[in-house]
């Protein structure tokens, strides 16, 4: 039985007497948000280890996901019409979708800044979800359907045949996965049940706030591209340029970032104050070693089984490069910045 909260069993709490002054004073949290935070902090150690290797290549997916679903998302919010949705094993992604001209700039506004904001804001949503069990389980719930809604538009909707099977694996083994967790905390009386499910998404929420962030820096920041969506939002206001609207998306997320996370350890309070070391229950070193196991386990590989740090190469972070291939190859396709008028309808693609 886990209560109101996530991490602390009362069953294995240690008596108040344990409580002293024998080592490291902790008085400022509880026994929960110390737990919360190091697990946190033991993850982001461990996707920064693994940052270049392909042990994380399907996390990098999932946060593509996040940034195309956001898209979608806000077509959806401006009455306009989702036509498909890709994502690409160059870590690249497509949003298709349709809109009626007279309303097409006015819902441009608010589908390019989507996807590098909304796959922030979908980490930190994760992240504070963690805290809680019966959050944790929210969550992991609407992650599914949006794989499962995703999963119709990969196999139906516009997009390349060869491309589309990246996407359909993806939703479907997070479906699985997902599934089988809450599967465990539904059907089963294991008393880590929630604990289990709340690690994975607890390492999915810091490694997609830490590549949302990368990738606004990456793509729009760090370089200008006329495929990017900051480009493409530049060019819309005409009153700004790329990079300058690169570097607020990048404030936004980190801003987004921290405030989730104060809100998350806020949530993951509900006990009394822990005073020293001495304090934390059996049950609390359980839930810490579960993230410290996946550091060790990531230093050993990067220190004997990868190579990807020895001889790395220029990575494509949004799989703009051919995307502008194809727009080369393709007579049909067009400046991405430039809107197409058809019919009394348009087809953006991100």
């Amino acid at each position: 039985a886990f209560g109101s909260h996530l991490l602390v069993s009362p069953s294995l709490s240690p008596p108040s007497s344990l409580l002293g002054s024998r080592s490291m004073m902790l008085s400022c949290c509880s026994e929960e948000q110390v737990v919360f935070l190091v697990d946190y902090a033991l993850f982001l150690a461990t996707c920064l280890l693994l940052w270049y290797s392909r042990v994380l290549f399907p996390l990098k997916l999932f946060t593509v996901f996040l940034h195309e679903f956001s898209h979608a998302i806000a077509v959806w919010l401006t009455c306009n019409k989702v036509t498909g949705i890709e994502v690409n094993d160059n870590l690249g992604g497509l949003t298709h979708w349709s809109a009626n001209p007279n309303r097409i700039k006015c819902a441009q506004f608010v589908v390019l800044p989507a996807g590098y904001l909304g796959s922030a804001l979908w980490g930190g949503a994760i992240l504070v979800c963690c805290a809680q069990a019966w959050s944790t389980r929210a969550i992991a719930c609407v992650l599914i359907g949006a794989f499962v809604v995703t999963l119709g538009y990969a196999l139906w909707g516009l997009g390349s045949g060869q491309q589309r099977w990246t996407l359909v694996g993806l939703c479907v083994s997070f479906t699985v996965l997902l599934a089988g967790l809450l599967s465990v905390c539904y059907f089963t009386q294991w008393p880590y049940r929630d604990v289990l499910l709340s690690r994975v998404l607890l390492f999915v929420a810091a490694m997609n706030t830490l590549f949302a962030t990368y990738d606004i820096w990456e793509d729009c920041v760090a370089r200008t591209v006329q495929a990017s969506d900051a480009y493409r939002f530049s060019s819309l206001s005409r009153c700004t340029t790329p990079k300058c609207v690169g570097i607020v998306w990048l404030f936004l997320s980190m801003v987004m970032a921290i405030a989730m996370l104060g809100l998350a350890i806020w949530r993951s309070s509900g006990g009394p104050q822990l005073r020293d070391m001495s304090g934390i229950s059996n049950f609390s070193w359980i839930c810490m070693g579960l993230p410290a196991g996946c550091l060790v386990a990531a230093a050993a590989f990067r220190a004997c089984c990868s190579q990807t740090y020895k001889h790395r190469s220029g990575l494509v972070t949004r799989g703009i490069g051919s995307l502008q291939a194809e727009e080369e190859e393709d007579d049909e396709e067009r400046d991405p910045a430039i809107p197409k008028e058809e019919d009394d309808e348009e087809e953006d693609a991100d």
